[in-house]
């Protein structure tokens, strides 16, 4: 699989070398199957392979030893790379080059979370929309940009369903969507539909009434 991100064997000979190579494979096939970009992948392969090294310098002997050098290398990637920008640039650096390095991580290391957060679900509503990201992906040609911010919205859709027990989705914006005279009948529509109340203070006031 690295073939397809990498055109020349030494790299993917570096990579296939790292004595974390089957957390970075499985973390790559991860990417994969969730269509993320080819240059978010190249770009974010080198970085968790040189945490690798990184953690191994400093004493780590296994994949379970990794959580502990996260921050250290992220300093230390901080300090070479961004040493004389501004704190935010430092600050959007350190979490370029964390964010990758947790993805991985909760896939290899048994009950890592990063950092004490608990992890959240890829898509909250699972149980009643198990093709969600898929849907959205296949039917609607969203972009994994476009699929991140519908994340961001349908946790906090979740969130407002947490707050409002009583309330079950398909009920909810069916109220909502029977207000504004347009058909929401599947699981999938439902939850977007649902999402993109949460993009706007009008659409949650709106939802709110529903």
């Amino acid at each position: 699989m690295l073939e397809k991100y990498y055109i020349r064997p030494t790299t993917i000979d570096r990579i296939h070398k790292s004595w974390i190579a089957s957390a970075v494979e499985q973390y790559v096939g991860w990417m994969a199957e969730r269509r993320y970009t080819d240059s978010s992948v190249s770009r974010w392969i080198p970085i968790v392979v040189s945490f690798g090294e990184f953690a191994k310098a400093h004493g780590a002997g296994e994949v379970k030893n990794l959580p502990d050098h996260v921050e250290p290398f992220v300093q230390a990637w901080i300090g070479e790379r961004a040493r004389r920008r501004s704190a935010r640039r430092r600050k959007q650096t350190g979490d370029e080059v964390r964010n990758p390095i947790r993805q991985m991580l909760r896939l290899t290391v048994p009950d890592y979370i990063g950092r004490g957060r608990p992890h959240k679900p890829d898509n909250p509503f699972e149980r009643q929309a198990p093709g969600l990201l898929r849907y959205l992906i296949e039917e609607k040609g969203l972009r994994q940009r476009s699929i991140y911010q519908y994340q961001i919205y349908l946790r906090q859709f979740a969130a407002y369903l947490e707050t409002h027990p009583r309330r079950q989705p398909r009920k909810v914006i069916a109220n909502r969507a029977q207000r504004v005279h347009c058909r929401v009948r599947s699981a999938p529509s439902v939850l977007v539909y649902g999402a993109q109340c949460m993009r706007s203070p009008a659409g949650l006031s709106a939802l709110s009434q529903s």
